[in-house]
């Protein structure tokens, strides 16, 4: 069975891990069942994991909208955002702003806080646990870029301080 839940979890694209698969089916290796993670995501962190499975940043809330728009469907947007926040245990108006507002702030997020940080880092241990590394790396290279700009805005103020010190 991990066999086979292993051979539907290969990315197509991945040559690597398809090459490693077939050498470990050849040699009669099993694979070892994906232990859960011990540290459970929270409200955002799902949110933000679905964001980034479907795709481009804000695809959940167009997505909702579509929903919603289609003049053949009897939906609303106050219904879907209910059943999430059954789905997450949250209330439907935390749902709201975070699929409205915080998922698509922390996607295209440039001086992001430490919180949201941490949950991109959370977000990301679950695309690597279920090897899709490809996501994992867009999500890195955004905690990077946002570790980066931080860190040049801190030292230009920090430079702009010791001038203004060298000067008085």
């Amino acid at each position: 069975m991990a066999n086979f839940r292993e051979f539907e979890t290969l990315d197509f694209l991945d040559m690597e891990a398809t090459l490693r698969f077939y050498e470990n089916m050849l040699s009669k290796r099993d694979y070892a069942w994906i232990e859960a993670l011990e540290k459970k995501l929270y409200k955002t962190e799902k949110l933000l994991a679905l964001d980034f499975l479907l795709g481009e940043p804000g695809t959940l809330n167009e997505l909702i909208n579509k929903l919603c728009l289609t003049h053949n469907c009897c939906l609303s947007k106050e219904g879907i955002y209910r059943v999430l926040g059954e789905i997450l245990t949250a209330s439907p108006d935390n749902i709201k702003k975070d699929i409205t507002k915080r998922v698509s702030e922390i996607r295209y997020g440039e001086k992001l806080s430490p919180k949201r940080i941490d949950q991109l880092r959370n977000v990301k241990a679950i695309f690597n646990q279920a090897n899709l590394a490809k996501i994992a790396g867009e999500i890195e290279m955004l905690v990077t870029t946002n570790r980066t700009s931080n860190f040049n805005k801190n030292m230009a103020v920090a430079t702009k301080d010791l001038i203004q010190i060298h000067y008085f």
